[in-house]
């Protein structure tokens, strides 16, 4: 349980960056965050019923999501920078939410 403040900084990097996406960016990354929300939602329900294993892998792949969340966000200005890097937060929020899934189906 000690590792779901990191999927919830995740969650909240994604939920700062959308509003200023437009069209599809925004939709992916807000379908994106939604995700990520509904995961975490359901890994602290398993948590707190079965308990968790160490969940390294997933909780790097969370981090360099927010990471990437927030680079954007400060990016935004530039363009080319913005599109590479939405594409980047959108793969690595895709990354960690199918490690959280696969870790749900474990539990």
């Amino acid at each position: 349980m000690s590792k779901l403040p990191e999927l919830n900084k995740a969650i909240n990097a994604l939920n700062d960056l959308w509003p200023l996406l437009e069209g599809e960016e925004r939709e992916s990354v807000l379908d994106r965050r939604n995700n990520l929300n509904e995961k975490a939602s359901a890994l602290a329900h398993k948590t707190l019923l079965e308990g968790v294993p160490e969940l390294n892998d997933t909780i790097i792949q969370l981090n360099s999501a927010t990471q990437a969340a927030k680079d954007t966000k400060g990016s935004i200005d530039n363009v080319a920078v913005r599109i590479v890097k939405v594409a980047d937060t959108i793969e690595k929020a895709s990354s960690a939410a199918g490690k959280v899934a696969r870790l749900i189906a474990v539990l």
